[in-house]
């Protein structure tokens, strides 16, 4: 294979379409920044598969435009389920780079588990509206304690810092939390992505390719994403907190439960 990463907003449709005219087998890559405009240049490649991860659903008009995208909304939920048990003042806290669709469903996973243990569980939202800002994401950590938030969870880099400090666990979304280190949270949600690919490379092997959305490899019961043991915090899970996820996870891969698929805007309900 051949890889390309950090690539502009303004490099990114010629690479596309210079990578769909070198003979690969497979287009594997995100649209997101480029919706519309990865489309066209699969229009332009028939027979090309292509693999993309996308906020939309495929689309007859381009037959070989498959779409995936990190559900993980199980793990999140998984998460959740520790903050609901955790929580002391029945306030735990969220701070997201943006509010956009997959950032949404994985706080709207985190809360529903939450209100799965705590029906009456209060929740501050709010967005850095950056991808990369830690002075910003750090202020949003230090205001939502200093307000009683108890239990933290991000996607966004420099709430790690505030958290360790002021002694508040935190979940951190799509992150390593290998319980050998010292990491400042308590874990992490990880997406794997290798049931997609291996699906689709499957597909093109058989020559069966065509528009599917493989957002399914992502869920906990095709291995597609998991909740890592706890860390270095791992020792302030009480135990009812720890058979609580287990029992979930079982249902999870047994395919009897699976976590709300919510692309709204979750909204504070603390007052």
């Amino acid at each position: 294979y051949v890889y390309v990463e950090n690539v502009g907003s303004t490099d990114y449709v010629n690479l596309l379409a210079e990578f769909a005219g070198r003979g690969f087998d497979l287009i594997l890559g995100d649209a997101f920044p480029h919706e519309e405009t990865a489309r066209l240049v699969s229009g332009q490649s028939p027979d090309l598969p292509f693999l993309m991860g996308s906020v939309f659903k495929p689309d007859e008009r381009f037959p070989d435009f498959s779409v995936f995208d990190c559900y993980v909304q199980d793990a999140t939920f998984l998460a959740g389920l520790l903050a609901g048990h955790m929580s002391r003042s029945g306030l735990i806290g969220l701070i997201g780079s943006f509010p956009y669709p997959t950032m949404n469903r994985l706080m709207n996973a985190y809360i529903q588990g939450a209100r799965e243990v705590n029906p009456d569980i209060s929740v501050t939202v709010e967005y850095v509206d950056a991808w990369y800002d830690p002075g910003r994401a750090s202020e949003l950590a230090h205001a939502q304690i200093s307000n009683g938030v108890d239990f933290l969870f991000s996607d966004a880099v420099g709430v790690e810092e505030i958290a360790d400090n002021r002694k508040i666990p935190l979940i951190r979304s799509l992150a390593d939390s290998d319980t050998n280190s010292r990491k400042p949270y308590l874990t992490a949600t990880q997406w794997n992505v290798r049931p997609t690919l291996m699906a689709a490379i499957g597909n093109v092997r058989e020559d069966s390719f065509g528009a599917e959305d493989y957002g399914a490899y992502s869920l906990l019961k095709n291995n597609g994403c998991s909740l890592q043991p706890p860390g270095a915090l791992g020792e302030t899970v009480p135990e009812e907190a720890r058979e609580h996820v287990a029992l979930f996870e079982l249902a999870m891969l047994r395919g009897n439960f699976s976590a709300n698929i919510d692309i709204s805007e979750p909204k504070s309900t603390a007052s």
